[in-house]
């Protein structure tokens, strides 16, 4: 039988048993949660995935996180008399995912990331080939009010949004929605075929967050050079994210090194629905 995590899980300061190594890093993000539909958004999942129902789904609609964001001091725990690493990374990672043949200690909810874009070469090769992640490299153009990447194996902007900041704080509740979309492991994918999983501890109970909107078009391709029409997105607020939603979050995190998928990853789960159990074993 499985449970519901304990709500005093999401208020954790630290990440569960990250173990002796992990990474480290200060994350200055803008986020947008938009509702895709259903089945263009399972279209960037592997054959192996699924979503999953969840709370914040609107009818025929699965949300995805849209990271506009900044990294500094990126670096791992045991280097930290080195200077961080420095970039900017957008990513599309879409939560509520599972394993469609529930066979492992832990199935979902999971964070998936079918694509991210950075612009520092280190970070792309290591996220890539270390954690399967799918880092491409892009050109940034970055403003206080804007944020595009532009796909730089393909001429075209990947992505575009103007940012409205507010200095309305998060409510306790809006806290609550957000630790539910963010703090879930993440299983990925390498170029091999291989798999792995990690954990992203977002710290997300000292974390600054503050209301904002967004507004952009996002190109819905996975591959270098297959265009797409442009899609557009957008959020405002944290009141409701059936109905989208954006916000600025400004905090330190933790990533452990990939895992096997044995691996019970039932602690980092605050999504505030139950671990997947294994095949069989449902009530």
């Amino acid at each position: 039988m499985t449970t519901t995590p304990d709500s005093v899980q999401s208020q954790k300061k630290t990440a569960p048993d990250p173990g002796l190594l992990y990474m480290i890093g200060h994350y200055e993000v803008h986020i947008c949660v938009h509702q895709f539909d259903l089945e263009w958004l399972t279209s960037w999942l592997p054959p192996e995935l699924e979503p999953m129902p969840n709370p914040y789904s609107a009818p025929g609609k699965h949300p995805a996180n849209l990271l506009f964001g900044y990294e500094t001091d990126v670096e791992v725990n045991w280097t930290k008399w080195l200077p961080g690493v420095t970039y900017h990374e957008f990513g599309l990672v879409i939560p509520y995912i599972r394993w469609k043949d529930p066979k492992y200690a832990y199935n979902g909810p999971f964070l998936f990331t079918p694509i991210i874009f950075v612009d520092k070469d280190l970070i792309s090769f290591g996220g890539e080939v270390v954690y399967g992640f799918p880092k491409r490299i892009g050109k940034f153009s970055v403003s206080d009010t804007a944020y595009a990447v532009l796909d730089t194996e393909w001429p075209s902007d990947y992505v575009r949004t103007s940012i409205q900041d507010t200095t309305t704080s998060v409510t306790p509740q809006g806290r609550e929605m957000i630790t539910n979309l963010l703090q879930q492991p993440s299983v990925s994918q390498k170029a091999d075929g291989s798999w792995s999983s990690s954990g992203f501890w977002w710290n997300l109970d000292t974390a600054t967050i503050t209301d904002a909107s967004l507004k952009g078009n996002i190109t819905p391709y996975l591959l270098p050079g297959v265009p797409m029409p442009k899609v557009p997105f957008e959020g405002s607020g944290t009141s409701d994210f059936k109905n989208n939603g954006a916000y600025k979050l400004v905090t330190d995190w933790s990533l452990t090194l990939p895992q096997p998928l044995t691996k019970d990853w039932s602690a980092w789960n605050c999504s505030g629905l139950p671990p997947v159990p294994p095949a069989g074993t449902e009530e």
